[in-house]
């Protein structure tokens, strides 16, 4: 699967709203081959790490009663979902260290 970097949406004091204090901000990608628009990709950081969560809502297992995370996009083919957190890894996550340097040397 080919993926595109489409566009880092930074957090800023306008935009922050409820967000935690280690939110950076969201991605959007696009998958060529299936012609798919992927937004809503958070980003975080702990220490100098960044941090990739995909988009989901949460809800309760109606038989365990436990919460749990329904993700909202999810590649039925493991090697595809992997070939998209390489992507993200590999690719965005330079793109997004160096758009936050920029940002703090203006």
């Amino acid at each position: 699967m080919k993926f595109e970097f489409v566009e880092f949406y930074p957090l800023t004091d306008k935009n922050r709203g409820n967000s935690k204090k280690n939110a950076l901000g969201t991605v959007h990608i696009y998958a060529i081959d299936c012609e798919l628009d992927i937004r809503g990709i958070n980003t975080s950081f702990k220490g100098k790490s960044i941090f990739f969560h995909i988009p989901h809502f949460s809800g309760i297992d109606h038989e365990t009663g436990e919460n749990v995370r329904y993700p909202l996009i999810r590649w039925t083919n493991e090697k595809t979902h992997r070939e998209m957190l390489d992507f993200l890894h590999q690719q965005v996550k330079p793109i997004i260290r160096q758009r936050l340097k920029d940002a703090r040397g203006k």
